[in-house]
Order: C-alpha cells, then structure tokens, then sequence
C-alpha cells in the first residue's frame, strides 16, 4: 500500500504559526513539524472529548512556545534566541 501524501496546511494555520513564531526561537517551520506531531497524536494516543484533532495540535504548539513537556520532545536542546 503506497503511503498517502501528507496534506497541505491550510493557509489559516500556517498564518497563524507564522504569528506564533514571531518573537520566539522558534521558526514557522520549527512549529509546523510539532503541529504535525500533534496531529499524529491526537490519531494514535486518543484525546479529549470535544477537542477535534486540529485544536489538539494548536495545543502542542503552545505547549511548546509557553515551555511545557511538548518543548523537551519535540526540542530537547534548543537554546534562547539573545536579544540584541
């Protein structure tokens, strides 16, 4: 069975992920690979009820921009941006 093509990003999420990585060490692309990761999850491990799968990925993200354990998975050595 041949593997399906990942699907592209809609234009509101990579929008968004783009205003997330603003500011932050980390960049569009950096967000969109754990948002990708959140997606898988969401499939493989379950999830909450109501939340729909891309909710669930957001969530990862921000996990990730505000420190949580989504940061030491899916970036385990990413050092500070220096403010000059």
């Amino acid at each position: 069975m041949p593997k399906a093509k990942p699907k592209r990003k809609s234009k509101g999420v990579m929008a968004t992920l783009r205003e997330k990585a603003k500011g932050t060490k980390y960049s569009p692309g950096e967000l969109k690979s754990s948002y990708d990761k959140g997606l898988a999850a969401y499939m493989s491990s379950g999830s909450r009820k109501g939340m729909t799968a891309h909710q669930w990925a957001m969530a990862r993200v921000n996990s990730v921009l505000r420190g949580g354990k989504a940061r030491a998975i899916d970036f385990p050595k990413k050092k500070k941006k220096s403010k000059k």
